[in-house]
């Protein structure tokens, strides 16, 4: 037996992809989007996406699901199919890719003509409708897809000889976001988002740039400072000492007077100020902490320390 070893750095790039491909794989709506207008066969007319009593959805995970109606042929459903052409599958739209795969039927198509069995029809045709050349096994001969953007569908499904070419660019849907950016919560960077609330790309500004919450997209240099001192800077055990802080850009600052192991005895708040501190009994910090309009969280921009004077240390 030979054998064989994967470097860690193999290893991890392939489970990141394996990641990245999971996560595109189970992107997710959060409730059903519903599908309105017509679609427009040269050969049956209009197809009706929504009306009284039915329609088709666009579900969680995609999948569509629901009748459309035709005054020539009846009903056509999708989802809860089966006995699929091959390439066979329920009609689905992958949110990540805005294309969709699989099938519907007319149910004039179906034995009964109804859709309860998924027997053919015994006149021979079959009505199955096809979302996708890929469905057949290639798009060598026709390449067509029913697509998704900007709040309507696009493109064509291939109904073979009753129903033909079907257009569904007049089908229509209200997206539930629209495309564009937003600052990530500590404006470190911003996303992109689509049409389905999927985040698409992440940026980070390079530091000391931050997200501009003005125009999210881009990047501005971060203007918040701050300025913070106390005096006298060391003291004896018991002592108090004033201090003074001033801010530039900021909409509303803290100061925090803090032991060595981080524990906060008192605070102050005002974009400038000077105060006394209380009695200080060991090494102490004093840290200004400010945000500013465009809502980054309150950092600290400045600080400073007083130190305790030894006992056998004569003045």
């Amino acid at each position: 037996m030979i054998a064989r070893y994967v470097s860690w750095p193999m290893f991890f790039a392939a489970l990141c992809l394996w990641l990245l491909s999971a996560s595109f794989a189970h992107a997710q709506l959060s409730s059903p989007v519903p599908l309105s207008g017509y679609a427009w066969s040269s050969t049956i007319g209009w197809v009706s996406f929504s009306g009284p009593g039915y329609g088709v959805d666009i579900e969680t995970n995609g999948d569509l699901d629901g009748y459309a109606w035709s005054s020539t042929i009846g009903w056509i459903k999708f989802g809860g199919l089966s006995s699929f052409p091959s390439g066979g599958s329920d009609a689905n739209l992958d949110i990540s890719t805005n294309e969709a795969t699989g099938w519907a039927r007319a149910c004039a198509g179906t034995e009964f003509g109804d859709c309860s069995t998924m027997a053919d029809h015994p006149g021979g045709w079959d009505g199955w409708i096809s979302l996708n050349c890929s469905n057949t096994g290639g798009c060598g001969t026709s390449s067509y897809v029913v697509g998704a953007g900007g709040g309507v569908l696009t493109g064509y499904a291939w109904g073979s000889s009753v129903i033909g070419w079907l257009d569904v660019s007049n089908v229509t849907f209200t997206a539930p976001c629209s495309p564009g950016f937003q600052c990530l919560a500590d404006l470190s960077g911003y996303e992109q988002t689509d049409q389905w609330c999927q985040v698409v790309n992440t940026t980070n500004c390079s530091s000391p740039l931050i997200c501009d919450t003005g125009n999210p997209g881009s990047c501005v240099a971060n203007t918040l400072a701050g300025s913070i001192s106390v005096r006298p800077a060391a003291a004896r055990s018991g002592d108090t000492t004033e201090i003074t802080w001033s801010s530039t850009d900021a909409i509303s600052c803290t100061v925090e007077q803090q032991n060595a192991a981080g524990n906060a005895s008192q605070s102050w708040t005002g974009l400038s100020g000077t105060e006394t501190s209380d009695p200080v009994n060991q090494f102490t910090i004093f840290s200004l902490m400010c945000t500013n309009a465009g809502g980054i969280p309150e950092y600290e921009v400045a600080s400073t320390s007083m130190d305790i004077i030894p006992l056998n240390i004569e003045t």
